[in-house]
């Protein structure tokens, strides 16, 4: 999870690409822990020089609303992002509830685990 531009370009192929692809197409939201959407949030919004798949990728990414887990933040930079830092666990039942598609998780270790402790 941590730091994917240091070790992911040695497993990515074609079909890693085609399944990132589906996975993030076959969502409705993103969900992420602070650490990851600063990440995500530095690079996301200006990708210059992309293909046209990578493109329609970021496109997606950028557009979609977009949920990040924090104690810090008040508010969120990047386009359609919502901040949840109150109640998390009632915040995300909530959104599970909602109709749309799946919501996706990148990274964000410490919001998987406390989502698992969760029971969510």
């Amino acid at each position: 999870m941590g730091e994917p531009q240091n070790w992911t370009a040695a497993y990515f192929s074609p079909e890693m690409g085609e399944y990132r692809h589906k996975e993030l197409f076959a969502s409705g939201a993103l969900l992420l822990g602070r650490v990851t959407y600063d990440s995500f949030a530095d690079v996301w919004p200006a990708r210059p020089g992309l293909d046209r798949g990578e493109q329609a990728y970021a496109d997606r990414l950028n557009s979609m609303p977009k949920y990040v887990v924090s104690q810090s933040m008040e508010t969120a930079e990047w386009e359609n992002t919502s901040v949840i830092n109150d109640d998390v666990e009632a915040a995300v039942a909530a959104l599970k509830t909602e109709d749309g598609q799946d919501i996706l998780i990148h990274g964000s270790a410490t919001l998987v685990n406390y989502l698992l402790n969760a029971g969510l």
